[in-house]
């Protein structure tokens, strides 16, 4: 799996907005779930034209594949203006959107919570079509782009704390992408770090290298140069 090397990075936490209510709240209570929001993009292949290279699918998931409509009401994902109905509204499991096209772009992502009490949470993610480096394209190992974030309600109603102290009341059946998510543990985010560390390093060194022989090509100029004025 090309997965984008940022969304392994060390994770982070949103925190919801709490709106004044007449609701009875959880005073000095603050609980957190956690979601994943990213791309996966297949490249065509030979079916691939001038306008739809890729297909690909921008969503929002449970870090292990689980329903999460228990707490998310909706999500809306606000594509490229030159999409038709470029602001797609999601109300159902899975929170996940499917095109084909041939750009990157960034992609808005806006949260809605089953309690009208808490904010929306907006967030962005990057389509990526093109897998890093100088990797070559396939038709059957898709690019993936993926971040992991911690949702904190602080303060949440009593009701909606119990939702989300409860978890999933439900078994989500697998998704199809599922064999190409990244796996958010402690372990998998230490090589994929190290990994980004070893790709950084290569591109560094490489671009040392043509430098010094930038430099040597300059000074050889140079000295050819001096000789030419000295005839």
């Amino acid at each position: 799996i090309n997965a984008e090397y940022m969304g392994h990075f060390p994770r982070k936490k949103m925190t919801t907005p709490s709106t004044p209510t007449s609701s009875r709240r959880q005073k000095g209570v603050s609980i957190d779930k956690a979601v994943v929001y990213g791309t996966i993009a297949f490249w065509m292949g030979k079916k691939a034209d001038e306008f739809h290279s890729h297909k690909w699918t921008v969503y929002v998931r449970g870090v292990y594949g689980e329903d999460i409509s228990y707490f998310i009401k909706k999500v809306v994902f606000t594509l490229h203006p030159s999409f038709t109905n470029h602001v797609r509204s999601i109300e159902k499991f899975p929170f996940e959107v499917t095109e084909s096209g041939w750009g990157e772009f960034e992609i808005g992502i806006r949260i809605h919570f089953v309690d009208p009490n808490e904010r929306p949470v907006d967030v962005y993610q990057m389509l990526k079509l093109y897998p890093p480096g100088n990797q070559p394209q396939s038709s059957k190992k898709p690019v993936t782009a993926e971040h992991y974030d911690e949702i904190v309600f602080n303060e949440p109603t009593e009701s909606f704390y119990k939702i989300l102290a409860a978890g999933p009341q439900s078994i989500a059946p697998v998704n199809p992408l599922s064999e190409f998510y990244s796996q958010f543990n402690d372990q998998n985010e230490l090589k994929a770090s190290y990994e980004a560390y070893n790709y950084v390093s290569s591109e560094n060194k490489s671009l040392r290298d043509r430098l010094r022989r930038l430099d040597e090509e300059v000074r050889e100029l140079r000295q050819e140069m001096k000789s030419a004025g000295e005839l």
